[in-house]
């Protein structure tokens, strides 16, 4: 009989499998159906034999919600992040960090869904810090993080202090840091609009130190749209269309680094094999540290991070584009030994 874990890995491979592209619209909802079926019949059989396996509780929070079953995906998420070691685990894990914001970016889609005791400002502010450090380069991370500094997303339970301009600079670079992780051009520019109103958020509480700064403004143009309905709509579409130029800037910014990050990482094979046509002798070294998202894999086939690259490993490399590629990602670096 398969283990729990094996029955948590098969549903996660059965939510994983995605519907042929010639297959029709119908066709697909119904793979996707019964695929969803299939993964939650696994992660409930792996729940019978260990109820306290966080990754069962995981995979079957992101089959409810998949199903669009909010409220259960936010009940499992929250049972994977108390089986992962809990609100108050030490050190906080990766797999307690993903189901932690898994948990949060669907609590704040449903109302209805229970809230969870650490449901509270303080605690939210203090967890999301926790969920970024174990997870750096995680979206979802910095976006709960950006949401408790900013204050500003609706769904929020009250704050127990008004957010200084310092923390909702801090939101906006979180924010930021999403607008470079994100996939595709229309989730960079939701980052940097987001990004753009924390920033907007900063100003005022600078302008308007005193507690409850933040909604001032709003009261304010509630009271003059009341006495000049005109003058309160011509402030509005000016404050957005400079939050707008703003969010364009910070969308440029992101695109300049990355473009930058890629030049720099095609110059590297190029002065390696420079340096080999100067005389010089080109091996490879693992890179140390290792990329965040190789760590693991690395270290179950006992790579040491700085350790030399093996010829064993250079062979493997070859089949998938050659050392160039690896050295491309940072995952090995170039070592020149002169032979002159």
């Amino acid at each position: 009989m398969a283990d729990a874990s094996a029955l948590a890995a098969q549903a996660q491979t059965l939510l994983d499998e995605r519907a042929l592209d010639f297959l029709t619209p119908k066709q697909k909802a119904e793979f996707n159906k019964k695929q969803l079926d299939k993964a939650e019949r696994k992660c409930r059989e792996a729940l019978k034999l260990d109820a306290a396996l966080p990754v069962a509780h995981q995979v079957l929070g992101a089959v409810l919600e998949a199903r669009g079953d909010l409220g259960g995906a936010a009940a499992s998420f929250t049972a994977a992040m108390e089986a992962a070691g809990g609100a108050n685990a030490e050190p906080a894990t990766a797999a307690w960090a993903t189901a932690a914001s898994r948990a949060y970016a669907v609590l704040v889609r449903c109302a209805e869904a229970a809230r969870p005791a650490w449901w509270a400002d303080e605690t939210l502010l203090a967890l999301s810090e926790r969920a970024v450090a174990a997870l750096p380069e995680s979206a979802l991370a910095h976006t709960w993080r950006a949401e408790l500094l900013s204050g500003l997303q609706p769904a929020l339970p009250p704050r127990a202090a008004a957010r200084s301009a310092e923390q909702h600079r801090a939101a906006a670079a979180h924010h930021q840091k999403v607008a470079a992780l994100a996939p595709d051009k229309e989730a960079k520019k939701a980052a940097a609009a987001a990004a753009a109103e924390c920033l907007t958020a900063a100003t005022r509480a600078e302008k308007q130190p005193a507690p409850g700064a933040e909604d001032a403004e709003a009261a304010a143009d509630e009271g003059a749209g009341t006495a000049s309905s005109k003058n309160a709509a011509k402030n509005r579409k000016k404050k957005e269309k400079a939050k707008a130029k703003l969010a364009e800037k910070l969308l440029s910014e992101v695109e300049a680094a990355e473009g930058s990050a890629a030049a720099k990482a095609e110059s590297k094979p190029a002065a390696a094999e420079g340096a080999a046509a100067a005389g010089g002798r080109t091996g490879y070294r693992w890179a140390d540290p290792l990329p965040e998202g190789w760590v693991e894999a690395l270290s179950e086939l006992s790579i040491v991070a700085g350790a030399p690259v093996s010829q064993v490993d250079l062979q493997g490399m070859a089949a998938e584009g050659g050392p160039a590629e690896s050295v491309a990602v940072g995952l090995i670096v170039a070592d020149t030994v002169d032979v002159s």
